[in-house]
């Protein structure tokens, strides 16, 4: 209970560092006994795009050049080899350790082998599909994609050097759709008419 609380203190003081310059931050949380994590603390990069906790308690922070995981006491960085921005968003855990997050300045998606610690490469056989994910979500332990026309489940295929993916549509999307969220068997996704579009994946 008390790492939990910690974590939480944790993530409450890494989002307001989002809206407030690192100076008046570290005043800010220096006056009120909270210490603020940035790159002099070990984290990779200041710019952070998502925040996952796994079920150990390690907390895994998207930035702009990778995954950094943090123990509570320590940063453990996993840079993207690609030296230009990426942003690692909505960062989601499947059975198989595998970390997935939405590279959302590119429409793309990465995969990280938690077990080996490096990003796995990933295939489709249809290709232009992983060019095009504007969003994603995990729910029962599956992948699902947003794409420009269509809400897809990306099966995967998990081999020793790369993932494949096969996209499989559920739902052709006749409006804009912002992102999707998972809340039990439903999957939601949320439209640009503030409408919820529902789908059971159960069924």
């Amino acid at each position: 209970m008390k790492q939990f609380i910690m974590m939480k203190s944790l993530i409450i003081t890494l989002l307001c560092s989002f809206c407030l310059s690192t100076t008046n931050a570290q005043s800010y949380f220096r006056q009120c006994g909270i210490q603020l994590l940035t790159k002099q603390n070990g984290l990779s990069n200041n710019t952070l795009t998502g925040i996952y906790q796994d079920k150990a308690g390690f907390l895994w922070l998207g930035t702009d050049v990778g995954l950094s995981r943090y123990d509570g006491i320590h940063f453990h960085n996993y840079n993207l080899i690609d030296k230009e921005p990426r942003a690692l968003t909505h960062l989601y855990e499947t059975s198989n350790n595998l970390l997935w997050s939405h590279i959302a300045n590119l429409n793309q998606i990465a995969c990280f082998d938690k077990m080996r610690g490096i990003y796995m490469p990933l295939i489709s056989p249809t290709p232009e599909v992983l060019q095009d994910i504007q969003d994603i979500c995990v729910l029962q332990d599956k992948l699902y994609a947003l794409t420009s026309n269509a809400i897809v489940e990306l099966n995967m295929e998990k081999n020793a050097d790369e993932i494949r993916l096969t996209a499989q549509p559920l739902i052709d999307i006749k409006t804009k759709v912002l992102g999707l969220y998972n809340n039990e068997d439903i999957l939601c996704a949320l439209t640009a008419e503030n409408q919820i579009l529902l789908y059971n994946v159960s069924r």
